[in-house]
């Protein structure tokens, strides 16, 4: 134990955990301050960063607010068990506050736009590796989804509208302290022993420039050194007025246009995120959430991305992680639209146990832009799919549709579908639980009122998000099942290329590395990927058309009349 280190205030921390996890987290603690070369006292800022795999500045930051009471920044063992506390046994409140506390790496009790590019920047680098470097187009994605168009926009019609009614800047102020929630919890009391506004307080510091304190609206440049970060983009260090954007990437077509200005456009404009703005953030970039909520998750358990199963070049596939996939892909002059970042916005929309490996039934790059050749490999397989969409102005969009695209006149599906977009503005908008009008798939009806394609979302003719049956047009209008925007680059829209994955198929790539299985990906006769059911149920149900007959066609309709939505009030609050 460290020095003036209080034995009643670790005691505290000791009553929250079990024996054996206290021992655990007492031998964790002298393997780091081994690796620290410290003599079992503390642990230095780089041995902490790299255990815990965190790249760029949040990793620095991290450390800082665990060790602000101490001025020789080293953080010894209170801080480090009343650290870990906050994220292994605080409440769903207590780890948020931290969270967002992570992301004020400048420690203004606000989170501006060029803090935010930061936090996610952390995060690829984190999850990819500190060499991942992502189209400047997909940063700006993330980062516009936490800031309206327009900042004087009514509530509720934005990603991140704040309630009461956001000021003049777009947001209202945050509070300057984010303690725990519950002045008795053990951790905010030990951490609170450090002279210091507490493990989680906000401490407001005063900037320096000239030798004199930096006031509110002075000009000029501000700079901050967070902590040591060797790994971190630019030593470690963010710039409120920096006008340059590190580690840009190559862009591909769907970027064109986008450049560092596009980013930091908005920077000096006043706009800034409260901790209720991160949280409608965070509900709308889930992903987002998933991440910050596991940077003291060692790597090695932190849940990976799902492994990616592509169409095989040979007549043996097998389970390849997403940067062997896009290796495979370059070699192949392959583009998946699924790309690294995409998988990572959508996985975190879902459960751990649905990230594990996601097998590409359906590529109208390989298979052409053709509805029956959709169906064909895709509606014999009974698991969730995810369904991509580019649009022939480059926005990618989406949905995951929680049940097998089956042929129907009426509507189906369950609450867990939602829709997702990507570029040009990540986001994902789940389903309100207002309307049962989830999921659509009709083939071969000659009804107006039963549109031929596949549909997520509102009515006949005013889905969410449709693709018309000749699979060159769709159109994506505002919708109250999922409380979601037009998706596309305007309502209606031409299809550049669209994908088709399932989810958590091992039964499925199994059979298709055994060669087995429908010829959906290895054949050409289009009986679908997994024809051949392992799981007891008939498997000799036909095509689309033969068990899901015209006769149904007025069933069909009334089920649609009592289900239709009011288009006129529709709202748009997963505003992109």
């Amino acid at each position: 134990m460290g020095a003036g280190q209080s034995t009643e205030d670790i005691d505290q921390l000791k009553r929250l955990y079990s024996p054996p996890e206290w021992e655990e987290l007492q031998r964790l603690f002298v393997s780091l301050a081994a690796q620290s070369r410290s003599n079992g006292q503390h642990i230095i800022a780089s041995v902490f960063q790299a255990y815990y795999g965190i790249h760029g500045s949040l990793g620095a930051r991290l450390f800082e607010i665990a060790t602000q009471g101490n001025k020789d920044g080293l953080m010894r063992f209170q801080e480090f068990a009343a650290l870990k506390a906050v994220f292994d046994k605080g409440s769903p409140e207590d780890i948020d506050r931290m969270c967002f506390q992570v992301m004020d790496v400048l420690k203004s009790g606000k989170v501006d736009r060029r803090e935010v590019e930061e936090v996610i920047r952390s995060a690829l680098a984190t999850i990819f590796g500190p060499q991942h470097s992502p189209p400047v187009a997909i940063i700006q994605a993330f980062v516009s989804s936490a800031f309206p168009t327009d900042p004087r926009s009514s509530p509720g019609t934005s990603l991140a509208s704040s309630s009461p009614r956001p000021s003049a800047a777009g947001y209202s102020a945050a509070p300057r302290s984010l303690p725990l929630s519950g002045s008795t919890h053990p951790a905010a009391s030990a951490a609170s022993a450090a002279p210091s506004e507490g493990l989680v307080g906000v401490e407001k510091i005063e900037r320096k420039e000239a030798g004199r304190p930096v006031q509110e609206g002075d000009g000029g440049r501000r700079e901050e050194r967070v902590g040591d970060c060797p790994a971190g983009e630019n030593g470690g260090k963010i710039s409120r007025h920096d006008d340059t954007v590190t580690g840009g990437g190559a862009k591909d077509p769907s970027t064109a246009g986008a450049g560092s200005a596009d980013i930091i456009d908005a920077a000096e404009d006043g706009r800034e995120l409260s901790y209720q703005d991160a949280i409608r953030w965070w509900t709308v970039v889930p992903a987002i959430k998933k991440f910050l909520r596991s940077l003291l998750t060692p790597p090695d358990i932190r849940p990976p991305l799902p492994c990616l199963v592509p169409p095989p070049v040979t007549a043996s596939a097998r389970h390849i992680s997403t940067e062997e996939g896009e290796q495979q892909q370059e070699e192949r002059g392959d583009t998946w639209l699924l790309q690294k970042e995409l998988t990572w916005h959508i996985a975190g929309a879902l459960q751990d146990k649905e990230c594990r490996e996601w097998c590409l039934l359906y590529s109208s790059k390989l298979h052409g832009l053709s509805f029956n050749s959709f169906l064909g490999k895709v509606s014999s397989v009974p698991h969730p799919t995810i369904l991509v969409i580019r649009d022939s102005a480059g926005a990618v969009f989406g949905a995951f549709a929680s049940k097998p695209w089956e042929g129907s006149s009426a509507f189906y599906g369950d609450m867990r579908s939602f829709l997702f977009s990507f570029l040009p503005k990540a986001a994902v908008c789940k389903a309100a639980g207002t309307s049962n009008n989830l999921q659509w798939c009709a083939s071969g009806f000659a009804s107006e009122s039963i549109p031929n394609g596949i549909g997520l979302g509102g009515q006949p003719g005013h889905f969410g998000l449709f693709l018309s049956s000749d699979f060159d047009s769709g159109h994506s209008r505002p919708s109250t099942t999922f409380n979601s925007p037009s998706l596309s680059s305007s309502p209606t829209f031409s299809v550049d290329a669209v994908e088709c994955w399932a989810v958590n198929s091992a039964s499925l790539s199994d059979r298709i590395s055994a060669g087995e299985g429908g010829s959906g990906m290895l054949g050409s006769s289009g009986a679908g990927v997994g024809s051949g059911r392992s799981d007891g149920s008939d498997s000799g149900r036909g095509t689309v058309l033969d068990r899901f007959g015209k006769e149904r066609a007025m069933l069909g309709m009334m089920g649609i009349a009592n289900a239709s939505e009011n288009i006129g009030r529709d709202k748009a609050d997963c505003e992109l």
